[in-house]
């Protein structure tokens, strides 16, 4: 089951590891609603948006966007993981992703989360070979400056600067 986790208490983060429930986050969503989401939502807001919280409750978390609404752009999403920056202030910074773990909930774990871990994923023979090429190595390097060389899909390069 994969379902799409913005706003989760505690106790039913502990659910997912529980009964498998493969949780799937949008990051993107915190930093587009961040100038609105704590005026509507009040005291919740500290169960907004736990990202690291559902990785370690299930052990894996999926990561992408629900584009239109959202950009598709990858790179706005691993930064808004690993950053959990809005308006120049960090939201609920102890739920920050790794860079790995961010990157992994982009690529595999995403895979798994719709069974599909044997087509994509990982650059692996046999598989689809989706992946963007980056001016550096997004572990070691100010994200900041990082930015997207080249895009392939299905092998084959669809974009390049």
């Amino acid at each position: 089951i994969r379902d799409s986790c913005q706003m989760v208490p505690p106790d039913v983060r502990q659910m997912f590891g529980q009964y498998g429930i493969f949780p799937s986050v949008q990051p993107t969503h915190l930093i587009s609603d961040a100038s609105w989401v704590g005026k509507r939502i009040g005291e919740r807001m500290a169960y907004a948006y736990p990202a690291r919280s559902l990785r370690q409750s299930f052990g894996h978390l999926a990561l992408g966007t629900d584009f239109p609404v959202e950009s598709p752009d990858p790179w706005a999403t691993f930064r808004a993981a690993v950053e959990r920056e809005a308006g120049g202030e960090v939201f609920h910074p102890e739920e920050r992703l790794s860079a790995w773990e961010a990157l992994r909930g982009m690529t595999l774990d995403s895979a798994r989360a719709e069974f599909a871990e044997k087509e994509r994923g990982s650059l692996e023979k046999g598989k689809w070979a989706d992946f963007v090429v980056l001016n550096g190595d997004p572990c070691h390097t100010n994200h900041a400056k990082l930015s997207i060389l080249q895009t392939w899909m299905a092998g084959k390069m669809v974009f390049s600067l």
